[in-house]
């Protein structure tokens, strides 16, 4: 057993150790900077399109309405305030219902029309 201690002894004394060198970047600060501008760019340009795509998509008008009735996308649908009509129903439950049933006629859609979606569905 000696013998082969002393060979393989031996046989390591023909390596001689040595400092690790430095470590070195893959790649240089400079093109990872022009990487990153160059993502940053990209991601701008795709959040760019996205926004200006869906601006400019048309939203279909539903159940058969003609040019005649798109006239709703040009008036505004105004907001119904949430504080003024919690007051309301705290105060006055009955001008509560009043108040909801005056706004739902220009908010709601109209079902009586000749082209409403209900008259459509009916037809089929």
């Amino acid at each position: 057993m000696d013998e082969d201690d002393n060979a393989f002894e031996n046989y390591l004394r023909q390596f001689e150790p040595r400092h690790p060198g430095a470590l070195v970047h893959a790649q240089s600060e400079p093109f990872l900077r022009v990487r990153r501008l160059a993502a940053a760019a990209v991601l701008v340009m795709f959040i760019g399109g996205s926004i200006w795509t869906v601006r400019r998509k048309v939203l279909p008008t539903g159940g058969g309405a003609d040019a005649t009735q798109s006239n709703t996308e040009a008036r505004a649908i105004s907001v119904l305030p949430l504080m003024p009509l919690t007051k309301l129903a705290l105060e006055n439950p009955t001008g509560l219902d009043a108040k909801l049933s005056e706004v739902s006629r220009s908010m709601l859609p109209n079902f009586q029309e000749a082209h409403s979606t209900l008259r459509v569905l009916a037809k089929e």
